[in-house]
């Protein structure tokens, strides 16, 4: 085990060239290091109340992921989605030399953490991951149609205000649509509205003009070598369930957690008890 101490202020700026992208990050604490991934309409800013809470016992690192944020874009960088995000944490952690680290990844975020631990599990020690989307693993049919059908009643409404050019409506739209109820985002400390907000940019990236994630397979997931455990909310809608649980049977084991009331925008609704779930899987990992 790597223990790196952290010398830094905390939640002063730091950035990390990898990939031919400047990655912002801050981090905190002491310890083995947890690297804290987001996801859309995220940057590490998202993480900030989780990220003092883990520091007391661990060497918390949030980054920005490419094109999230507020750093200008690039025209030569390739396109959004998992493949560049992949790339690029797994640059970022080697940048970070602190040997294997814990990953903590939130919907498009565990894809990501999911992806490097599959590609690098010499970077990955353990990744904890929230409703992580990968619909490829999920395979009956009539799930399959479910997954789909409630993807697509989800999201059409943000897709109508993004092509009306409406990028703040379209994320007030999608937030409602992955919590499955309205006014998700007036319950959040105004800060990290902002964050959101400055965020909304991706969008269209997003939706019209993202690289597709590469299928995992479910043999894949079962050959993981890194300790993975997959998350849920106990309210999350339908397709973020269907995808979780089938993620989880992939993996084997008892690493499926089941959080009572909770929805896909846990993390941000309840960062205390997000975080206590995260610390007593790490706890299990010493």
């Amino acid at each position: 085990m790597v223990v790196v101490a952290c010398t830094s202020f905390p939640g002063a700026v730091r950035h990390a060239d990898v990939n031919g992208a400047r990655l912002a990050y801050v981090e905190q604490g002491n310890g083995p290091t947890v690297v804290l991934v987001h996801g859309s309409i995220a940057d590490h800013r998202t993480w900030d109340r989780q990220r003092a809470l883990l520091a007391g016992q661990y060497h918390v690192v949030a980054y920005t992921q490419r094109y999230f944020g507020t750093e200008p874009w690039r025209p030569e960088w390739p396109k959004i989605g998992v493949p560049v995000q992949s790339d690029d944490l797994a640059g970022f952690i080697r940048s970070l030399r602190a040997g294997p680290v814990h990953l903590v990844g939130w919907s498009s975020g565990g894809v990501v953490a999911l992806n490097v631990a599959l590609q690098h599990p010499e970077l990955v020690r353990s990744a904890f991951v929230y409703e992580p989307p990968v619909a490829s693993v999920v395979t009956e049919e009539a799930d399959r149609k479910a997954v789909a059908e409630d993807r697509d009643a989800a999201f059409t409404p943000a897709v109508k205000a993004l092509r009306a050019g409406d990028n703040v409506a379209a994320l007030r739209l999608v937030l409602d649509a992955v919590d499955n109820r309205s006014g998700a985002l007036d319950g959040w400390p105004k800060a990290e509205q902002a964050v959101t907000i400055d965020n909304a940019r991706t969008l269209p990236l997003e939706f019209f003009d993202s690289d597709p994630t590469p299928p995992i397979a479910c043999a894949q997931l079962g050959q993981l070598k890194p300790v993975v455990v997959v998350a849920r909310g106990e309210l999350t809608r339908v397709s973020y369930r269907l995808m979780a649980d089938a993620t989880a049977r992939c993996i084997g084991g008892s690493r499926h957690v089941v959080v009572p009331g909770a929805r896909h925008l846990w993390p941000a609704d309840q960062p205390q008890a997000f975080s206590e779930a995260v610390m007593l899987f790490l706890r299990q990992q010493r």
